[in-house]
């Protein structure tokens, strides 16, 4: 980690860049006024993810591309009653795949912030460096779902509460770990999205990760 004054740049073997102006991440307080056009963030955003390709900090293969817009808020209540909602920043998201298939998890990051005036104010880029370890078989679709009774649902809705489970996407994706965790590989899972109908006839939405490499 280098820092320098409220400024701090952390670099990961697996080729992960992080970049914070710390005071201005934590104080700034804007209006929607003095932030730019929506489409003008994502301009700025893949401006600076240019400048990095250009200067080899993206490895081959990687590609990013735009996810969402979103935004840290500041709330402050008055004694009045009232309550006024000020941005501390704009953050332009970007999924990231590699050679085709998505990368997934908390390693699956690619981040702008962007403040007044357009200014980048932190950045977050989980940029692997990959190198193929091995080729491994995974299993079908339809083993999945079984996979899926066998390690429940996520945290939405206690198991034994499930009445009922729609499975709506299975995709087969890359799971990357946070970058300093070891061991650092990206492992093929799947990620299944769907609804729970619980006992009380309430619905929920799940997504939940299955390992896909067959036992």
């Amino acid at each position: 980690m280098i820092v320098e004054g409220s400024k701090e740049v952390r670099l990961y073997r697996t080729g992960g860049v992080e970049f914070f102006d710390n005071y201005k991440m934590s104080k700034a307080c804007l209006t929607p006024q003095q932030l730019p056009a929506a489409d003008e963030y994502v301009r700025i955003a893949k401006e600076l993810l240019k400048k990095l390709e250009a200067c080899e900090l993206v490895p081959k293969g990687l590609e990013m591309t735009f996810a969402e817009l979103a935004n840290d808020t500041i709330v402050f209540a008055f004694r009045n009653g009232t309550r006024e909602t000020f941005l501390n920043n704009v953050h332009v998201n970007f999924a990231l795949s590699y050679n085709g298939i998505p990368i997934w998890g908390p390693g699956a990051k690619v981040r702008v912030y962007i403040g007044e005036g357009g200014e980048v104010m932190g950045f977050i880029g989980r940029f692997w460096k990959v190198r193929s370890a091995s080729e491994v078989p995974i299993l079908r679709p339809e083993e999945v779902v079984q996979k899926l009774k066998e390690l429940g649902y996520g945290r939405s809705v206690p198991r034994e509460m499930v009445s009922k489970v729609i499975v709506k996407s299975i995709e087969l994706v890359y799971y990357a770990p946070p970058p300093d965790v070891e061991p650092t590989q990206l492992v093929p899972f799947y990620v299944v999205k769907g609804v729970l109908v619980g006992k009380d006839g309430r619905i929920f939405d799940f997504a939940q990760a299955v390992p896909a490499i067959r036992s």
